[in-house]
């Protein structure tokens, strides 16, 4: 009934203290997204923004929409964009001789550890810095190959036995390794169709289709050996768009964008700010930015097509009364009580199960 293995212990831990998990998580994603805000400030100013740009792209990440609403929905994503966005810092610090280049890749291959654990999919989202730590090092001299396969060894021996161990673990208790979503969305035949609606439906909503047309005339800018932090960060981004353009998508609104937005800021702050010299322009950038978010809260709706359900709906299928999934998990808990006879079976409703406190069949 989980695809997020160490929030789940985390959420785990919280209950053996006697919280209640659905509370529990409320402070620990604040937590993990004020964590997020200034990793992605440190990482602002490693790219280069100085110590404005870093604060404007920290204020737009953090006032956007989508990128908050997550602060408290009580998934997953927190974490997976805390630990991500301290795996792309560790590298620009590796990159720029500002941490022991060995010490570096251990506390990478740590971060990236904590990830796989969180997500299976997270692996995506790390081969940008963990390739980026590789190419922006030092590529020949004396010795050279002993330095690689140290630098491999230090990258790998912490994932190979605690992730190695895990799915051990998994494999002899569930039979598989895999959660169901994998068998659903990344191998069975996805729309990509839909994944293009789905980036389409975010571009638009958030007034971004300038910027897109904006980069166009400065893309190559992003392959300078001075900009290799960026050029490691849009790599990644794309890396991981195209894996969710495979998927088809997401029905919960633009969450698996969620990671990648304070680094999109940085990216656009570095386009306003190192791209052009004209005040009135970058202004007029960040005002767009921050009038996207704006339009996006007040006038984004579900639309059948795309299949994407804002924040509120989804809050909606807990306590909304033509829904309310948490009423139905406390009925049928009084009606039936803790019991190993009694079975249900459900949609994607995790709540009517976790309140019923009875054994289900996710349909």
């Amino acid at each position: 009934g989980y695809s997020n293995f160490l929030w789940t212990l985390l959420v785990a831990a919280g209950m053996k203290l006697g919280a209640e998990p659905a509370a529990f998580t409320l402070p620990l994603g604040l937590a993990l997204f004020g964590c997020s805000l200034l990793l992605a400030w440190r990482l602002g100013l490693e790219s280069g923004l100085g110590a404005v740009g870093a604060l404007i792209a920290l204020l737009l990440a953090g006032t956007n929409f989508t990128f908050s609403s997550y602060a408290t929905g009580g998934l997953e994503t927190p974490l997976v964009t805390s630990l991500f966005l301290a795996a792309c810092l560790q590298a620009a610090l590796v990159m720029n001789g500002r941490i022991e280049r060995g010490r570096g890749l251990l506390f990478l291959s740590a971060l990236a550890t904590a990830a796989l654990l969180t997500r299976m999919d997270a692996v995506i989202l790390f081969a940008g810095p963990v390739l980026a730590v590789f190419v922006g090092g030092p590529l020949t001299g004396p010795g050279m190959g002993r330095r690689i396969a140290a630098d491999i060894a230090r990258l790998t021996i912490i994932p190979a036995v605690l992730v190695g161990g895990w799915l051990a673990w998994k494999y002899s208790y569930y039979g598989d390794i895999f959660p169901r979503a994998f068998y659903l969305k990344a191998v069975n035949a996805s729309s990509m169709e839909r994944g293009l609606r789905y980036f389409y439906t975010f571009i638009m909503s958030y007034n971004l289709a300038p910027f897109l047309f904006f980069c166009i005339f400065f893309f190559g800018a992003i392959f300078r050996w001075e900009n290799r932090i960026q050029f490691m960060l849009l790599a990644t981004a794309l890396f991981w768009c195209a894996y969710v353009l495979k998927l088809g998508g997401d029905f919960m609104e633009f969450r698996l964008i969620t990671p990648l937005i304070p680094v999109m800021m940085i990216l656009l702050i570095w386009l306003l700010f190192g791209c052009t010299p004209k005040r009135w322009l970058r202004a007029a950038g960040i005002l767009l930015i921050l009038g996207g978010s704006i339009h996006h809260a007040e006038t984004f709706t579900y639309d059948r097509e795309t299949g994407v359900e804002p924040v509120g709906m989804l809050s909606g299928h807990l306590f909304a009364p033509e829904e309310n999934w948490v009423g139905i998990g406390r009925a049928l808990s009084g009606a039936f009580g803790p019991s190993d006879d009694v079975v249900i079976a459900t949609t994607a409703a995790g709540a009517i199960p976790f309140y019923a406190g009875l054994r289900a069949v996710d349909m």
